[in-house]
């Protein structure tokens, strides 16, 4: 959950011909390779330390390069962007998929998430994420409070904070619109 919650806070990599250099590894210059996988960015790259050893960049061809550069960076940070989402669709499908098999049985969870319409949640050990609608915390009426990513209820002060652990039980899945419902049992210790 703190990896989950740590990536979603960090800007998203992207191919760029400025040398920015890599924050996390305190590098003032960087590049990468995915070997043995060859990317398009991978063989973009080959091209250019070759042409570098060779001596073959000039004064004339290095604003050829640098313009694209920058068309090709673009294009592969765009593919790289839609082979990401639709690895996590798939992944996701295939969990909801799963997930139709059990329904009605009850799962250990942890809170993933908050907002005005009730928890996000997703299953411990099967990772499934689901939602519990806050009408369906019978014993009170909850009031989100997002600035500190909770939901309370009005007359028994219960508070649901990102990371607790609850009992759930999948009462629905709905493949098209991807998407498991789940009904709140009882907190965790």
């Amino acid at each position: 959950l703190i990896n989950y919650l740590m990536l979603r806070t960090m800007a998203r990599a992207k191919y760029s011909p400025d040398n920015i250099g890599h924050f996390g590894l305190a590098s003032t210059y960087y590049t990468h390779f995915t070997s043995p996988i060859r990317r398009y960015a991978d063989l973009q790259l080959h091209r250019l330390i070759k042409m570098a050893l060779n001596g073959e960049f000039t004064a004339e061809n290095i604003p050829v390069w640098e313009e694209k550069l920058e068309i090709v960076c673009k294009h592969v940070t765009e593919r790289s962007i839609n082979a990401d989402e639709a690895e996590r669709d798939v992944i996701e499908l295939k969990k909801l998929q799963y997930a139709k098999k059990y329904i009605g049985e009850v799962f250990e969870a942890i809170i993933s998430g908050i907002s005005e319409q009730g928890l996000y949640i997703e299953t411990i050990e099967q990772v499934i994420p689901g939602f519990i609608h806050i009408a369906s915390l019978k014993n009170d009426y909850y009031i989100c409070v997002p600035k500190q990513y909770c939901l309370v209820g009005e007359k028994t002060r219960t508070v649901f904070r990102i990371g607790d652990r609850l009992l759930v039980k999948l009462i629905n899945v709905d493949i098209e619109n991807r998407k498991a419902d789940f009904e709140f049992v009882r907190k965790l210790q």
